[in-house]
């Protein structure tokens, strides 16, 4: 989405810390690498007290602003891609994805897209033989 933001927007992430909570559901961990990976001017993370019903300070939402910068190093986000998926979208969706950042980003960014969902796809074709 982020052609379509504006310097200033402010993104907000759920789930940032969905993988404590079931460690062993591999693929709760999204939008934790996107907070990390993600370069801008602010991030934004409440900590939250203890208590009964949350056990740990940091929170499950966060949310970071859109600048310049995070165009600058939108790199990162794609070099997180080569993370293990959980599933590999159909050939239809990638199409639509790698459609949008051919117009949209530099033909290296498109190759490492290209790449994530063959070794994703090789993966999961690996774990099906199984």
């Amino acid at each position: 989405m982020l052609p379509y933001l504006k310097d200033g927007a402010i993104v907000v992430l759920h789930d940032v810390r969905h993988n404590q909570y079931r460690p062993k559901v591999w693929h709760g961990y999204a939008t934790a690498v996107v907070l990390s990976a993600v370069t801008s001017e602010e991030k934004f993370l409440n900590f939250e007290p203890e208590a009964e019903n949350r056990p740990y300070c940091y929170s499950n939402i966060a949310a970071f602003s859109i600048s310049q910068r995070t165009r600058e190093y939108i790199e990162n986000l794609f070099f997180s891609l080569v993370i293990t998926w959980h599933y590999v979208p159909d050939e239809k969706q990638l199409g639509i994805y790698r459609e949008f950042y051919k117009e949209h980003y530099p033909k290296e960014l498109v190759d490492i897209f290209n790449e994530a969902v063959k070794m994703n796809r090789n993966l999961h074709l690996m774990f099906k033989q199984k």
